[in-house]
């Protein structure tokens, strides 16, 4: 009697649709021959002196070393999951994220007025005679202005432009963050469905050739770092993209000569912020490293407490887990003194671009009045320094989406992987009655991870229906 099991109800139709196209989508192809049910125990034993589990280890090992490294996605194909919805939702969050970056220049050209009108209110009306006491063109000697009321009255005129830039600003973040976020979440549930009932319906010697908690650690790590790719980082990066050339369009044509002073000056400041990141990404992985190995004394212990405290052992272990932390103080000594060193030169960095914009920004006002004034200096300045911490901020992003590119290829492998044995499908012979008797001539068995190990050598053996036999190996 064949018996199948049925599918269980699914909370809405879109995850019955969800199913259906998963299901008919990854078909896999035959495998030649008829499969026998053959019911086979395995015996444990030890072999050349190497206990069992040193022959896995040692498989194990050698299977990494074979296998290829793994395959990186292409550009688009981290989509493949995503549906006609998705590509809308991602390109409204596309169009909502480049707003962001138009807003910026906006804002900066509202403030540079802002800032002209402060320094024209500023100006005393009785002012001494400057073209002969420092160098400056006499027609861009500063004069008062006839009334501070007009002067007022146009900041209050431009000040409305800020709420309205603001509001504008948020809502068109909170449009793009959340419709990337959405799309991702989207795609990421498909993936996780797929990726799960394709682990589920691989032969058993696959598994045989895995690390412990490998797959587990594919559900969760591998996913969330997808996620990350494709939801607010991706969302983040078109912003700062946007911000950046609009920064740097708008200091250029307000002026190009500062802008291009502070711009041959921005890539000390990137490059010091780029290699304070590498080192904290360096050593943060060292210490995670570090924690779990003191951690993995930690739970193996724990996990055999009785036999710890049996033998006496509470001293061995305190000290075999001292040594583990202590590893990791040293690696956190080690990151907090680059971190603090890298981060002082990108201070340096900065504060000569800031001693530099502002050694030649007045320059420019005092003999090139037509094109400069306080607020152009100021705005020049802030936007140039804008872009370049976006140009920071950027590699981030550019790392996050290269863990998701490698993170997806061996995902994306798992699920497009052919079983050797399809456990989805009826075809086959199915015998009409079944006596239950198990009989085996000859057997000879390996573990696909162990070929050189041999389990079972030429066994033959037969068990009646209704009789219990016990199989027992070397270790018990």
């Amino acid at each position: 009697m064949l018996v199948r099991p049925r599918s269980v109800q699914t909370i809405s139709n879109e995850d019955t649709e969800l199913k259906k196209n998963l299901f008919d989508e990854n078909n896999f192809n035959e495998i030649d021959g008829n499969l026998e049910n053959n019911v086979v125990s395995f015996l444990e034993h030890e072999t050349d002196g190497k206990t069992e589990e040193d022959q896995f280890l040692g498989s194990q090992k050698k299977d990494a070393k074979k296998q290829s490294p793994a395959r990186r996605l292409k550009l688009f194909e981290i989509y493949k999951f995503a549906d006609k919805l998705d590509v809308l939702i991602m390109f409204i969050g596309t169009i909502a994220c480049m707003g962001t970056g138009a807003v910026f220049p906006l804002m900066m050209l509202v403030y540079r007025n802002v800032a002209t009108s402060l320094v024209k209110a500023s100006i005393p009306s009785v002012l001494p005679n400057l073209t002969s006491i420092i160098d400056i063109n006499a027609t861009c000697a500063v004069k008062p202005e006839n009334s501070t009321a007009d002067v007022l009255s146009e900041l209050r005129g431009m000040i409305k432009w800020y709420g309205i830039l603001g509001c504008a600003s948020i809502l068109c973040y909170w449009i793009g963050f959340s419709l990337w976020m959405i799309a991702a979440e989207r795609q990421v549930r498909r993936i996780r469905f797929a990726l799960f009932r394709s682990i589920m319906n691989q032969e058993m010697g696959w598994f045989d050739k895995l690390n412990p908690g490998e797959l587990s650690n594919r559900l969760v790590s591998d996913l969330d770092k997808l996620r990350d790719g494709l939801g607010d980082k991706k969302a983040e990066f078109i912003s700062l993209i946007c911000r950046l050339i609009g920064g740097l369009v708008f200091a250029f044509v307000t002026g190009w000569k500062l802008a291009l002073v502070f711009i041959s000056l921005s890539p000390l400041t990137v490059i010091a912020f780029n290699i304070t990141m590498r080192v904290i990404a360096k050593y943060t992985a060292k210490e995670i490293k570090a924690f779990s190995k003191a951690s993995a004394v930690a739970q193996e212990v724990l996990g055999s407490i009785r036999t710890v405290t049996a033998f006496g052992g509470q001293k061995k272990e305190e000290q075999r887990f001292s040594e583990n932390l202590l590893e990791a103080k040293q690696i956190g000594i080690k990151k907090g003194l680059y971190m603090g060193l890298c981060q002082a030169a990108a201070q340096v960095a900065i504060y000569i671009s800031f001693a530099i914009t502002f050694w030649y920004g007045p320059y420019l006002v005092r003999n090139e009045c037509q094109n400069y004034d306080a607020g152009a200096v100021i705005v020049i300045f802030v936007s140039c320094l804008q872009s370049t911490f976006s140009i920071s901020q950027i590699v981030p992003n550019i790392q996050a989406f290269a863990e998701a590119s490698g993170s997806g290829g061996y995902v994306f492998d798992i699920i497009s992987r052919i079983s050797k044995i399809d456990a989805f499908k009826s075809e086959g012979e199915i015998p009409t009655s079944i006596v239950g008797d198990i009989e085996l001539q000859n057997l000879t068995f390996t573990y696909p991870a162990r070929q050189d190990v041999p389990i079972l050598k030429n066994i033959n053996m037969k068990i009646p229906s209704g009789k219990t036999v016990a199989l027992v190996g070397a270790s018990g």
